[in-house]
């Protein structure tokens, strides 16, 4: 959300006490404040267990679903507006207002390598599966195809 925080549901709903008709209750979310200033993306890869979000405050963060702890790639300079996981190798891509991708190791936390060649904030990262490739989209609509 705005404030940085995480919303973690439980697929479980639990009944309400003292309704006596037994009801179902509303969701009640686990919050993680894993970042400082608004979340730009969130998704749980399952190839690393981790819930992945990423921020204006320049980082990418991985949490755990159950134990809310969190862990961060940090090296980004600006906003941080897009990430996709590359399941094959097991990294993390990400990117933004600085305009290149960032390659991440999600054990060691540690920075692979960086894609450069956009002009524009990127926007959208996504990695096709078929071809190995990273796919970014900028925000002056060039779509780079990378064979990393």
């Amino acid at each position: 959300d705005a404030q940085g925080r995480v919303h973690l549901y439980s697929q479980k709903l639990s009944l309400l006490h003292g309704d006596g008709g037994g009801k179902r209750g509303a969701l009640q979310p686990a919050v993680v404040t894993a970042h400082s200033e608004s979340v730009t993306q969130v998704t749980y890869i399952a190839g690393i267990d981790r819930i992945v979000s990423c921020s204006s405050d320049t980082t990418v963060c991985l949490t755990h679903p159950f134990k809310h702890t969190t862990r961060y790639f940090r090296g980004h300079e600006k906003a941080v507006l897009a990430f996709a996981f590359v399941e094959p190798n097991k990294y993390v891509a990400s990117g933004g207002v600085e305009r290149e991708i960032i390659l991440w190791n999600p054990y060691t936390l540690r920075r692979i390598t960086s894609l450069k060649g956009h002009l524009h904030c990127i926007q959208s990262i996504a990695f096709n599966s078929r071809d190995a490739h990273i796919i970014s989209l900028a925000t002056d609509k060039e779509v780079i195809v990378w064979d990393p």
